[in-house]
């Protein structure tokens, strides 16, 4: 990669010149390199992560999120060592999951509710696949350091944690399992509890 200075005789200049060279911003610098045809592989390990990741979005779009589910989402990608958007956190932890050889069931449709009683309850709607349901719950998005199992009804699971959480602010999330072990997850939900 070459450093240019009046890039074509102009003070800068983008975009590919014929098939022989590429001219892009770099650092703030103005730089030139050969054009090189990027690679698309097709091998069938590519076609299989490609048929992953377009599963994940397919779900992303078909769950029927509302604007709730895509705030909790948000607020878990940001609790991310990288920085990404809740819909990329979404596909992570679904390509994740089916790496895993599981079919992610992403539990939405989740509520969070202030009891009245410095207590709080969490429920979720899921397809009818899970086993097992648990809500990780804490203070803090990032401290997710208590777990509650949800109880079912006819595909709705209940967690309704017993702790005086008075004027606290309550983040959770649910992992939802299969006997083979975890095999979707919800966003973070936020409730502000009152005092």
């Amino acid at each position: 990669m070459a450093k240019v200075e009046a890039p074509l005789f102009s003070f800068g200049a983008r975009g590919k010149l014929g098939n022989a060279l590429v001219y892009f911003p770099w650092k703030g610098l103005n730089v030139v390199r050969t054009y090189a045809v990027p690679a698309n592989p097709s091998s069938a390990a590519q076609q299989t992560q490609r048929a992953r990741m377009s599963a994940a979005v397919t779900d992303w779009h078909d769950a029927g999120l509302i604007a709730l589910d895509v705030t909790a989402w948000d607020r878990h990608a940001a609790t991310r060592p990288s920085s990404m958007s809740g819909f990329n956190s979404f596909v992570k932890d679904h390509v994740d999951l089916q790496v895993g050889g599981d079919t992610p069931e992403m539990g939405f449709a989740a509520t969070v509710v202030d009891d009245g009683d410095d207590t709080f309850t969490m429920t979720i709607d899921e397809a009818g696949t899970a086993t097992a349901v648990n809500l990780k719950w804490g203070t803090s998005p990032t401290a997710l350091i208590n777990t509650e199992v949800a109880t079912e009804v006819a595909n709705t699971w209940t967690a309704d944690p017993a702790d005086n959480v008075a004027g606290q602010t309550i983040y959770g999330r649910f992992e939802i399992s299969d006997a083979g072990g975890i095999i979707g997850y919800t966003g973070i939900f936020r409730l502000v509890m009152a005092p």
